[in-house]
């Protein structure tokens, strides 16, 4: 038997200003930030949990998929960071 949700919605109009959009819109940003003060867009103080996120994802990867603590190990993973760039070629 299906169910039916109950949850209530409704839709909401957002406006989207348009703009640049894409890497080399913020390397322009970062650019003129750094120029002429313009604020940035994406600033890199917001984009560290989701960096730690993807080195816990990482790591846990390279234990065979074994549970990592966020923020990691720091020690634990320069060594694998170490280990990766020993196998690269």
């Amino acid at each position: 038997e299906k169910r039916q949700s109950k949850t209530e919605s409704h839709e909401v109009e957002v406006e989207i200003t348009p703009g640049e959009t894409g890497h080399a819109a913020i390397i322009r940003n970062t650019a003129r930030a750094i120029l002429y003060g313009e604020p940035l867009v994406a600033p890199g103080q917001e984009g560290l949990p989701a960096l730690e996120l993807a080195n816990a994802i990482m790591l846990s990867g390279d234990l065979g998929g074994k549970p990592v603590e966020v923020p990691v190990d720091r020690a634990a993973f320069d060594a694998f960071i170490e280990r990766k760039k020993r196998q690269s070629k």
